[in-house]
């Protein structure tokens, strides 16, 4: 039964001009298979982290689409790919993403990753992250009283954008499912956590149905899943359906945000890593916070590396 590739993601680290050599060692030294560039990190440092990994005999394999072309200044965000109003932004999108997966490709790439992104809604999302890290929430769907009735005003008001959201997501997918065959790159998209974020694991699975056969593959997120799963958001059917993607996110979850290197919070990730076929997913990406230590990504892949030998 064949094993994952483990790859490292720059996230680890915070970008700086001369971050690149950091992380090639870092990965070096915590024992993966190579490198994944991971936003904020610009298309600009494309070059010199293939590089660096090189130097340490380690490929760079995969990529977060987009990257933006340079590195975001403050109050500057990436295009949001399903922009409801926006087609320029989600065409921007497209060829910010294309332009990501040319550079990256002539490096080796032929991993992508497309992560959700954040809508704003009346029902305020911080209210709800305070509920959420102080503990209000059990996965019996029993709750504090302010706690419930703000996520059940969030979902009720997020299903009023629900089909146009679609609507534009498959304007985007379907021009980014033809960058993905023309650069040869296998693009896995993923979700987010409650309705403050698109899409939804729902979504995700409405979606990719109808671009079956393209190079697009479902994300597996142990980390969200847990926490929509205590949330009372995710049946367990498409928790294990999700678990058979060929494409991991390994972060740990902490509240609503999964930025923990794995085997430092709450860990989702626990039991054996498995895909469909009786396979081993094709990639794990490891990723954390930008003090991320070496001491901590080195233990993050041996958990890993145990979870794929179960």
């Amino acid at each position: 039964m064949s094993k994952p590739l483990i790859l490292a993601s720059s996230r680890v680290r915070p970008y700086s001009a001369n971050a690149q050599m950091g992380i090639a060692t870092m990965a070096a030294e915590a024992g993966v298979h190579g490198g994944f560039m991971g936003a904020p990190w610009p298309q600009g440092a494309l070059a010199s982290a293939a590089v660096a990994l090189s130097e340490q005999g380690l490929p760079l394999c995969g990529t977060q689409i987009p990257l933006p072309p340079e590195p975001l200044v403050a109050g500057k965000r990436l295009p949001h790919w399903g922009s409801l109003d926006d087609a320029e932004e989600r065409i921007c999108a497209v060829n910010f993403a294309d332009q990501t997966l040319a550079l990256a490709r002539d490096f080796g790439c032929t991993w992508a990753y497309l992560d959700a992104f954040s809508i704003k809604l009346k029902a305020p999302v911080q209210l709800f992250v305070q509920s959420f890290a102080e503990n209000r929430w059990d996965r019996d769907r029993s709750s504090k009283v302010a706690a419930r009735p703000l996520l059940e005003a969030a979902l009720k008001e997020r299903t009023q954008y629900d089909e146009r959201l679609c609507d534009a997501a498959r304007f985007t997918l379907e021009r980014l499912a033809r960058v993905a065959d023309n650069r040869g790159v296998m693009v896995a998209v993923g979700h987010g956590i409650g309705p403050w974020q698109f899409p939804s694991p729902r979504e995700v699975d409405l979606l990719l149905e109808e671009f079956r056969g393209a190079s697009l593959v479902k994300a597996h997120l142990p980390a969200r899943l847990d926490v929509l799963q205590t949330l009372g958001l995710l049946t367990e059917e498409r928790r294990a359906t999700l678990a058979l993607a060929p494409f991991v996110m390994a972060t740990d979850a902490l509240g609503l945000r999964d930025d923990l290197a794995p085997g430092l919070g709450p860990r989702p990730l626990a039991g054996a890593l498995k895909s469909s076929n009786g396979k081993k997913p094709e990639v794990v990406v490891v990723s954390g916070r930008s003090d991320t230590t070496t001491a901590e990504l080195q233990a993050a892949v041996r958990l890993i590396e145990k979870l794929s030998s179960q």
